[in-house]
């Protein structure tokens, strides 16, 4: 983990007031490079990059929230973990070029989850290609990316001898993610031990499991569900394009 600067520090100072609703801006700030802080009473907006440059806002007030909007420049075109309600103020000067709306569910942690079945091998960074290609939400991502939250998160797959089958991954902010079965290794139980296993790392660390789901995804919805993930709120990830250049 990364060194805190003081203005990083006191964001998460703020953010834990409420970690469930803050919980992906807090791994986020503590695994990626920030580039600014803007606070505006206990709300925050804050720029950082991964595999692209992010602005998160977190904020209760709406008055709080739009000070921080009118600090957003032409060049803040994607934001992450944006709430329904925020949506009309981001967009007032933006197109979206696309949305990626889904539902966080948190696991309360007195969840006791089974023990696994199946074999599990951490992943490799060089299989970042493969899974890209083999990926339903690869439009929102780069192999670069995978390779990154694979040597720098918590990567697990099941092999059928050297062939990779079924995998599953952290994102940049802490979230399961990743998740998929090749369709012939379906109906094997390969899905739910892959996510039961990265719960439990994540445990290990200390950390709060969450997940997001498209309310379109049933089968990623139902092994939520199984699991005992409690439904959060709906969230978006969005990127726009400026009117104003």
């Amino acid at each position: 983990m990364k060194q805190l600067s003081p203005q990083e520090s006191k964001a998460i100072d703020i953010l834990q007031r409420d970690p469930l609703r803050n919980i992906n801006l807090i791994n986020f700030i503590k695994g990626y490079p920030i580039k600014s802080i803007d606070f505006a009473g206990d709300s925050l907006m804050v720029r950082g990059c991964s595999y692209a440059n992010w602005v998160y806002i977190s904020s209760c007030d709406v008055n709080e929230f739009a000070l921080l909007t009118e600090r957003l420049t032409l060049e803040d075109n994607h934001f992450a973990i944006i709430e329904e309600w925020m949506l009309p103020g981001i967009l007032q000067k933006r197109d979206v070029v696309w949305n990626l709306s889904c539902t966080k569910y948190w696991l309360p942690p007195d969840v006791i989850l089974p023990a696994t079945i199946n074999s599990i091998r951490s992943l490799s960074p060089n299989e970042a290609h493969y899974i890209y290609d083999n990926y339903t939400y690869s439009k929102y991502v780069c192999p670069e990316y995978i390779a990154d939250r694979i040597e720098n998160g918590i990567g697990l797959g099941i092999y059928d001898g050297s062939k990779l089958v079924a995998w599953i991954i952290t994102h940049d902010d802490g979230c399961m993610g990743f998740i998929n079965v090749l369709p012939e290794y379906r109906r094997m139980g390969y899905g739910i031990d892959l996510a039961n296993a990265l719960a439990n790392k994540i445990r290990e660390r200390g950390e709060m499991v969450f997940i997001h789901v498209e309310d379109s995804n049933m089968k990623s919805l139902l092994l939520a569900r199984k699991m005992g993930f409690l439904e959060y709120k709906e969230v978006h990830w969005i990127k726009t394009e400026s009117r104003e250049r």
